[in-house]
Protein backbone atom coordinates (compact mmCIF):
# COMPACT_ATOMS: atom_id res chain seq x y z
CA UNK A 1 0.00 0.00 0.00
CA UNK A 2 2.71 2.35 0.72
CA UNK A 3 4.78 1.77 -2.38
CA UNK A 4 1.50 2.50 -4.26
CA UNK A 5 0.76 5.64 -2.18
CA UNK A 6 4.77 6.45 -3.10
CA UNK A 7 4.02 6.45 -6.39
CA UNK A 8 0.41 8.07 -6.97
CA UNK A 9 2.35 11.65 -5.11
CA UNK A 10 5.28 10.78 -7.65
CA UNK A 11 2.95 10.82 -10.84
CA UNK A 12 0.94 13.65 -9.62
CA UNK A 13 4.17 15.65 -8.88
CA UNK A 14 5.44 14.71 -12.59
CA UNK A 15 2.28 15.88 -13.92
CA UNK A 16 2.08 19.32 -12.26
CA UNK A 17 5.30 19.58 -13.56
CA UNK A 18 4.86 18.75 -17.02
CA UNK A 19 1.55 20.62 -17.30
CA UNK A 20 2.66 24.19 -15.12
CA UNK A 21 4.89 26.59 -14.54
CA UNK A 22 7.80 25.80 -11.87
CA UNK A 23 6.78 29.42 -10.07
CA UNK A 24 3.51 27.58 -10.14
CA UNK A 25 4.85 24.11 -8.19
CA UNK A 26 7.05 26.63 -6.34
CA UNK A 27 4.26 28.52 -4.79
CA UNK A 28 2.02 25.22 -4.31
CA UNK A 29 4.79 24.05 -1.76
CA UNK A 30 5.23 27.68 0.07
CA UNK A 31 2.23 28.52 0.94
CA UNK A 32 1.70 25.06 2.19
CA UNK A 33 0.26 24.59 5.81
CA UNK A 34 1.92 23.08 8.66
CA UNK A 35 -0.03 21.89 11.51
CA UNK A 36 -0.60 19.20 14.04
CA UNK A 37 -0.54 19.45 17.66
CA UNK A 38 1.90 18.69 20.93
CA UNK A 39 0.21 16.56 23.62
CA UNK A 40 1.07 14.97 27.25
CA UNK A 41 -1.67 11.94 28.51
CA UNK A 42 -1.36 10.65 31.69
CA UNK A 43 -3.51 7.56 32.45
CA UNK A 44 -3.75 5.85 35.60
CA UNK A 45 -6.00 2.99 36.38
CA UNK A 46 -7.03 1.38 39.75
CA UNK A 47 -8.46 -2.03 40.11
CA UNK A 48 -8.99 -3.57 43.42
CA UNK A 49 -6.69 -7.06 43.88
CA UNK A 50 -5.49 -5.82 40.44
CA UNK A 51 -1.52 -4.25 39.10
CA UNK A 52 -2.26 -0.72 38.17
CA UNK A 53 -1.82 0.40 34.56
CA UNK A 54 -1.42 3.24 33.13
CA UNK A 55 1.09 5.69 30.30
CA UNK A 56 2.54 8.61 30.82
CA UNK A 57 2.98 10.09 27.79
CA UNK A 58 4.44 13.12 25.89
CA UNK A 59 3.18 12.74 21.86
CA UNK A 60 4.06 16.11 18.94
CA UNK A 61 1.78 15.40 15.70
CA UNK A 62 3.19 17.55 12.98
CA UNK A 63 1.82 17.86 9.43
CA UNK A 64 2.56 19.47 6.34
CA UNK A 65 -0.31 19.89 3.42
CA UNK A 66 0.61 21.86 -0.01
CA UNK A 67 -1.53 24.58 -1.28
CA UNK A 68 -3.83 23.63 -3.90
CA UNK A 69 -2.84 23.32 -7.63
CA UNK A 70 -5.53 22.98 -10.16
CA UNK A 71 -7.18 21.37 -7.36
CA UNK A 72 -4.46 19.02 -6.43
CA UNK A 73 -2.76 18.63 -3.19
CA UNK A 74 -0.39 16.27 -1.17
CA UNK A 75 0.08 16.17 2.64
CA UNK A 76 1.41 13.50 5.15
CA UNK A 77 1.56 13.61 9.06
CA UNK A 78 4.24 12.25 11.29
CA UNK A 79 3.79 11.23 15.18
CA UNK A 80 5.97 10.53 18.06
CA UNK A 81 4.79 8.87 21.27
CA UNK A 82 7.39 9.08 24.35
CA UNK A 83 7.18 7.70 27.71
CA UNK A 84 7.56 10.29 30.04
CA UNK A 85 8.81 8.46 33.25
CA UNK A 86 5.94 5.91 33.50
CA UNK A 87 5.79 4.16 36.46
CA UNK A 88 7.83 0.50 36.08
CA UNK A 89 4.86 -1.04 38.10
CA UNK A 90 2.13 0.16 35.72
CA UNK A 91 0.95 -2.46 32.87
CA UNK A 92 0.69 -0.79 29.88
CA UNK A 93 -2.42 1.12 28.81
CA UNK A 94 -2.64 1.00 25.03
CA UNK A 95 -0.97 4.19 24.69
CA UNK A 96 2.60 3.19 23.86
CA UNK A 97 3.73 0.16 22.89
CA UNK A 98 5.02 -3.45 24.98
CA UNK A 99 8.59 -5.17 23.59
CA UNK A 100 9.40 -7.95 26.18
CA UNK A 101 9.80 -6.40 29.42
CA UNK A 102 9.54 -2.73 28.38
CA UNK A 103 5.76 -2.33 28.80
CA UNK A 104 5.99 1.41 28.16
CA UNK A 105 7.76 1.70 24.55
CA UNK A 106 8.30 5.02 22.62
CA UNK A 107 7.70 5.11 19.13
CA UNK A 108 7.20 6.96 15.39
CA UNK A 109 4.98 6.80 13.04
CA UNK A 110 3.98 8.15 9.29
CA UNK A 111 0.24 8.63 10.55
CA UNK A 112 -1.07 10.31 7.10
CA UNK A 113 0.37 10.33 3.86
CA UNK A 114 -2.28 10.89 0.90
CA UNK A 115 -2.96 13.01 -2.59
CA UNK A 116 -6.18 14.90 -2.62
CA UNK A 117 -7.80 16.52 -5.41
CA UNK A 118 -11.17 18.97 -5.38
CA UNK A 119 -13.10 19.43 -8.02
CA UNK A 120 -16.96 19.97 -9.08
CA UNK A 121 -17.77 20.20 -5.23
CA UNK A 122 -16.04 16.73 -4.73
CA UNK A 123 -13.30 16.05 -2.27
CA UNK A 124 -10.82 12.87 -3.37
CA UNK A 125 -8.54 11.34 -1.00
CA UNK A 126 -6.21 8.54 -2.17
CA UNK A 127 -3.72 7.18 0.75
CA UNK A 128 -3.34 7.31 5.01
CA UNK A 129 -5.63 9.60 5.94
CA UNK A 130 -7.91 10.49 9.00
CA UNK A 131 -11.86 9.75 8.88
CA UNK A 132 -14.75 10.68 11.00
CA UNK A 133 -17.64 9.04 10.73
CA UNK A 134 -19.72 7.00 13.85
CA UNK A 135 -18.17 4.07 13.50
CA UNK A 136 -14.95 4.23 11.70
CA UNK A 137 -12.98 7.60 13.15
CA UNK A 138 -9.94 8.72 14.92
CA UNK A 139 -11.17 7.07 18.42
CA UNK A 140 -10.18 9.72 20.90
CA UNK A 141 -9.52 7.94 23.48
CA UNK A 142 -5.79 7.60 23.56
CA UNK A 143 -3.03 10.05 22.69
CA UNK A 144 -2.79 9.37 19.05
CA UNK A 145 -5.48 8.64 17.08
CA UNK A 146 -6.65 5.73 14.70
CA UNK A 147 -6.05 6.36 10.97
CA UNK A 148 -6.87 4.32 7.66
CA UNK A 149 -5.79 4.09 4.20
CA UNK A 150 -7.74 3.70 0.99
CA UNK A 151 -10.00 5.71 -1.01
CA UNK A 152 -12.51 8.55 0.16
CA UNK A 153 -15.46 10.45 -1.69
CA UNK A 154 -17.23 13.39 0.00
CA UNK A 155 -19.16 15.26 -2.33
CA UNK A 156 -20.94 18.90 -1.29
CA UNK A 157 -23.11 20.14 -4.39
CA UNK A 158 -26.74 20.01 -2.65
CA UNK A 159 -26.54 22.44 0.04
CA UNK A 160 -26.61 21.41 3.30
CA UNK A 161 -26.00 17.92 2.22
CA UNK A 162 -22.90 15.75 2.25
CA UNK A 163 -22.30 12.73 0.65
CA UNK A 164 -19.59 10.26 1.49
CA UNK A 165 -18.43 7.08 -0.26
CA UNK A 166 -15.19 5.55 1.52
CA UNK A 167 -13.27 2.33 0.19
CA UNK A 168 -10.98 1.07 2.89
CA UNK A 169 -8.21 -1.25 2.86
CA UNK A 170 -5.78 -0.32 5.30
CA UNK A 171 -6.09 0.31 9.29
CA UNK A 172 -3.13 1.86 12.29
CA UNK A 173 -4.23 1.03 15.27
CA UNK A 174 -3.54 3.79 18.69
CA UNK A 175 0.13 2.26 18.91
CA UNK A 176 0.51 0.48 15.76
CA UNK A 177 3.75 1.48 13.87
CA UNK A 178 2.81 1.02 10.30
CA UNK A 179 -0.81 -0.39 8.49
CA UNK A 180 -1.76 -3.29 7.65
CA UNK A 181 -4.89 -4.90 6.30
CA UNK A 182 -7.93 -3.71 7.56
CA UNK A 183 -9.57 -7.39 8.19
CA UNK A 184 -6.70 -8.17 10.14
CA UNK A 185 -7.87 -6.20 12.88
CA UNK A 186 -10.28 -8.82 13.53
CA UNK A 187 -9.05 -11.51 12.48
CA UNK A 188 -5.04 -11.94 11.43
CA UNK A 189 -5.58 -14.99 9.41
CA UNK A 190 -7.74 -13.37 7.26
CA UNK A 191 -7.10 -12.97 3.44
CA UNK A 192 -7.52 -9.36 2.52
CA UNK A 193 -10.86 -7.46 2.70
CA UNK A 194 -11.92 -3.81 1.83
CA UNK A 195 -14.09 -2.13 4.45
CA UNK A 196 -16.95 -0.31 2.49
CA UNK A 197 -19.04 2.89 3.73
CA UNK A 198 -21.13 5.29 2.19
CA UNK A 199 -23.54 7.67 4.04
CA UNK A 200 -24.91 11.32 4.24
CA UNK A 201 -25.01 13.97 6.14
CA UNK A 202 -27.89 16.46 6.46
CA UNK A 203 -27.88 19.90 8.57
CA UNK A 204 -29.92 23.10 7.73
CA UNK A 205 -31.25 26.35 9.89
CA UNK A 206 -34.91 26.55 10.14
CA UNK A 207 -35.92 30.12 12.17
CA UNK A 208 -34.69 29.39 15.34
CA UNK A 209 -34.78 25.58 14.46
CA UNK A 210 -31.47 23.37 14.08
CA UNK A 211 -32.11 20.06 11.98
CA UNK A 212 -30.06 17.71 11.15
CA UNK A 213 -29.59 14.05 10.23
CA UNK A 214 -26.86 11.44 9.25
CA UNK A 215 -27.11 8.04 7.73
CA UNK A 216 -24.26 5.21 7.21
CA UNK A 217 -23.59 1.61 6.28
CA UNK A 218 -20.70 -0.45 6.54
CA UNK A 219 -20.03 -3.46 4.66
CA UNK A 220 -16.82 -6.23 5.36
CA UNK A 221 -17.21 -9.45 3.45
CA UNK A 222 -17.43 -12.53 5.48
CA UNK A 223 -17.39 -9.96 8.88
CA UNK A 224 -20.00 -7.56 9.83
CA UNK A 225 -22.48 -5.42 8.29
CA UNK A 226 -23.81 -2.35 10.26
CA UNK A 227 -26.31 0.23 9.77
CA UNK A 228 -26.66 3.53 11.49
CA UNK A 229 -28.78 6.63 11.70
CA UNK A 230 -29.54 9.93 13.63
CA UNK A 231 -31.02 12.69 13.76
CA UNK A 232 -31.05 15.70 15.79
CA UNK A 233 -33.53 18.60 16.41
CA UNK A 234 -32.01 21.98 18.66
CA UNK A 235 -34.50 24.87 19.24
CA UNK A 236 -33.61 28.24 20.79
CA UNK A 237 -36.42 29.61 23.32
CA UNK A 238 -35.10 32.96 24.74
CA UNK A 239 -31.98 32.28 26.49
CA UNK A 240 -32.48 28.34 26.33
CA UNK A 241 -31.60 26.12 23.99
CA UNK A 242 -32.83 22.71 23.63
CA UNK A 243 -32.10 19.64 22.10
CA UNK A 244 -32.83 16.01 21.16
CA UNK A 245 -31.00 13.65 19.74
CA UNK A 246 -32.22 10.16 18.90
CA UNK A 247 -30.17 7.06 17.16
CA UNK A 248 -30.28 3.80 16.26
CA UNK A 249 -27.45 1.32 15.32
CA UNK A 250 -28.37 -2.25 13.72
CA UNK A 251 -25.71 -4.81 13.30
CA UNK A 252 -25.10 -8.33 12.17
CA UNK A 253 -22.01 -10.48 11.34
CA UNK A 254 -22.11 -12.14 7.75
CA UNK A 255 -19.18 -14.78 7.76
CA UNK A 256 -17.03 -16.76 9.90
CA UNK A 257 -14.10 -14.11 10.51
CA UNK A 258 -15.21 -13.31 14.21
CA UNK A 259 -15.51 -16.50 15.30
CA UNK A 260 -19.52 -16.81 16.23
CA UNK A 261 -22.58 -14.97 14.80
CA UNK A 262 -24.35 -12.38 16.61
CA UNK A 263 -26.96 -9.98 15.73
CA UNK A 264 -27.73 -6.73 17.61
CA UNK A 265 -28.54 -3.39 17.68
CA UNK A 266 -28.66 -0.48 19.77
CA UNK A 267 -31.37 2.68 20.03
CA UNK A 268 -31.85 5.50 21.94
CA UNK A 269 -31.47 8.98 22.90
CA UNK A 270 -29.22 11.99 24.07
CA UNK A 271 -31.02 15.48 24.78
CA UNK A 272 -30.47 18.03 27.34
CA UNK A 273 -30.48 22.48 27.88
CA UNK A 274 -27.90 24.76 27.59
CA UNK A 275 -28.86 28.20 29.55
CA UNK A 276 -26.55 30.82 31.38
CA UNK A 277 -23.33 28.33 30.87
CA UNK A 278 -25.03 26.04 32.35
CA UNK A 279 -26.02 22.67 31.32
CA UNK A 280 -28.00 19.74 31.96
CA UNK A 281 -28.30 16.08 29.68
CA UNK A 282 -29.78 13.23 29.80
CA UNK A 283 -28.95 10.29 27.91
CA UNK A 284 -30.48 6.48 27.20
CA UNK A 285 -29.38 3.59 25.24
CA UNK A 286 -30.65 0.47 24.36
CA UNK A 287 -28.28 -2.40 23.29
CA UNK A 288 -30.05 -5.73 21.80
CA UNK A 289 -29.17 -9.13 22.64
CA UNK A 290 -25.21 -9.27 21.56
CA UNK A 291 -22.72 -7.01 22.48
CA UNK A 292 -22.09 -4.44 19.75
CA UNK A 293 -18.78 -4.74 17.79
CA UNK A 294 -17.17 -1.81 17.15
CA UNK A 295 -13.17 -2.38 16.41
CA UNK A 296 -12.74 1.02 14.66
CA UNK A 297 -14.11 3.83 16.45
CA UNK A 298 -16.44 4.08 19.16
CA UNK A 299 -20.09 5.97 18.14
CA UNK A 300 -22.24 4.82 20.97
CA UNK A 301 -24.68 7.07 22.54
CA UNK A 302 -23.03 6.88 25.96
CA UNK A 303 -19.51 7.62 26.48
CA UNK A 304 -17.89 8.19 29.67
CA UNK A 305 -14.85 8.59 30.55
CA UNK A 306 -14.35 4.44 31.25
CA UNK A 307 -17.58 2.53 30.29
CA UNK A 308 -19.52 2.61 27.40
CA UNK A 309 -23.01 1.46 26.10
CA UNK A 310 -23.01 -1.82 23.67
CA UNK A 311 -20.32 -3.65 26.00
CA UNK A 312 -22.85 -6.38 26.57
CA UNK A 313 -25.61 -7.73 24.91
CA UNK A 314 -29.66 -7.04 26.30
CA UNK A 315 -28.19 -3.76 28.14
CA UNK A 316 -30.01 -0.53 29.37
CA UNK A 317 -27.89 2.48 29.95
CA UNK A 318 -28.78 5.50 31.29
CA UNK A 319 -27.39 8.59 33.67
CA UNK A 320 -27.45 12.28 33.49
CA UNK A 321 -24.81 15.18 33.36
CA UNK A 322 -24.71 18.55 34.91
CA UNK A 323 -22.19 21.04 33.79
CA UNK A 324 -20.72 24.49 34.06
CA UNK A 325 -19.39 26.91 32.24
CA UNK A 326 -17.17 29.46 34.74
CA UNK A 327 -16.78 32.13 31.51
CA UNK A 328 -20.13 33.40 32.80
CA UNK A 329 -18.81 34.54 36.31
CA UNK A 330 -15.30 35.74 35.08
CA UNK A 331 -13.05 32.80 34.27
CA UNK A 332 -12.82 32.71 30.82
CA UNK A 333 -12.10 28.97 29.38
CA UNK A 334 -12.98 26.62 32.28
CA UNK A 335 -15.80 24.49 32.74
CA UNK A 336 -16.94 21.53 34.44
CA UNK A 337 -19.21 18.96 34.63
CA UNK A 338 -20.29 15.94 37.01
CA UNK A 339 -21.79 12.79 34.71
CA UNK A 340 -23.63 9.38 36.47
CA UNK A 341 -24.30 6.66 34.41
CA UNK A 342 -25.64 3.28 35.08
CA UNK A 343 -25.30 -0.20 33.31
CA UNK A 344 -27.31 -2.98 33.74
CA UNK A 345 -27.24 -6.34 32.18
CA UNK A 346 -28.05 -9.91 33.11
CA UNK A 347 -25.00 -11.07 34.65
CA UNK A 348 -23.51 -7.29 34.85
CA UNK A 349 -24.05 -4.60 36.25
CA UNK A 350 -22.18 -1.37 36.25
CA UNK A 351 -22.46 2.53 37.37
CA UNK A 352 -19.71 5.23 36.86
CA UNK A 353 -19.83 8.91 37.96
CA UNK A 354 -17.00 11.51 36.19
CA UNK A 355 -15.51 14.42 37.45
CA UNK A 356 -14.30 17.02 34.83
CA UNK A 357 -12.44 19.88 34.70
CA UNK A 358 -11.13 21.51 31.56
CA UNK A 359 -9.41 24.89 30.97
CA UNK A 360 -8.67 26.49 27.43
CA UNK A 361 -6.08 29.15 27.17
CA UNK A 362 -8.62 32.48 25.30
CA UNK A 363 -6.11 35.41 24.97
CA UNK A 364 -6.46 35.17 28.81
CA UNK A 365 -2.61 35.88 29.41
CA UNK A 366 -0.90 35.81 25.60
CA UNK A 367 -1.75 34.86 22.11
CA UNK A 368 0.57 32.35 21.63
CA UNK A 369 -1.23 30.15 24.37
CA UNK A 370 -4.50 30.69 22.50
CA UNK A 371 -5.87 27.18 21.99
CA UNK A 372 -4.01 25.50 24.77
CA UNK A 373 -6.04 23.35 27.12
CA UNK A 374 -5.84 20.96 30.31
CA UNK A 375 -8.05 18.68 31.52
CA UNK A 376 -8.23 16.53 34.46
CA UNK A 377 -10.96 13.96 34.73
CA UNK A 378 -11.42 11.18 37.53
CA UNK A 379 -13.52 8.28 37.03
CA UNK A 380 -15.26 6.05 39.68
CA UNK A 381 -16.71 2.94 38.45
CA UNK A 382 -18.63 0.11 40.66
CA UNK A 383 -19.08 -3.00 39.57
CA UNK A 384 -21.87 -5.40 41.13
CA UNK A 385 -20.35 -8.88 40.12
CA UNK A 386 -16.21 -7.82 39.29
CA UNK A 387 -13.19 -5.10 41.16
CA UNK A 388 -14.21 -1.50 41.31
CA UNK A 389 -11.91 0.56 39.55
CA UNK A 390 -11.03 3.95 39.85
CA UNK A 391 -9.32 6.05 36.78
CA UNK A 392 -7.30 9.51 36.42
CA UNK A 393 -7.12 11.10 33.24
CA UNK A 394 -4.78 13.81 32.55
CA UNK A 395 -4.31 15.29 29.43
CA UNK A 396 -3.19 18.55 27.70
CA UNK A 397 -3.22 19.61 24.51
CA UNK A 398 -2.08 22.28 22.14
CA UNK A 399 -2.69 22.39 18.47
CA UNK A 400 -0.97 25.07 16.35
CA UNK A 401 -1.06 25.55 12.18
CA UNK A 402 1.36 28.01 10.43
CA UNK A 403 0.83 29.31 6.83
CA UNK A 404 -1.74 28.33 4.50
CA UNK A 405 -5.46 27.93 5.16
CA UNK A 406 -5.06 25.28 8.38
CA UNK A 407 -5.80 21.81 7.87
CA UNK A 408 -8.33 20.57 5.48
Amino acid sequence: MRSTISLLLLAASVFATQAFAADTIKEMFSQGTIDGSLRYYLYDLKTKDAKDAGDSVFAAIVGYKTAPLKGVSLAGTFASANDVATSNTWDNYMMLQASGSNQHKSFTKLMEYYVQGEWFDTTIRYGAQQIYTPLMNMDYCRILPKTYSGLTLVNKSIKDLELHAYYIDGFSGWNDSSFYDIVKSVDSSAKDKPLLVGGARYNTQVGSVNLGAEGWVYHMDDVVDTGYLRTRFGKNIGDYHLYFMPSVMVQKSNGENLGGKFDTYEYGFETGVDAYGAKLQAFYAKTGPDAQFTPWGFGKIVMQQFLVSGWHGKQDAYGALVGYDLGQIGVPGLSTYVWYNRYDAPGSRSSEIDYNVQYEFRKTFNSALDGLKFEVGYAMVDNASTADQNELRVRMTYPFSIGGGGKN
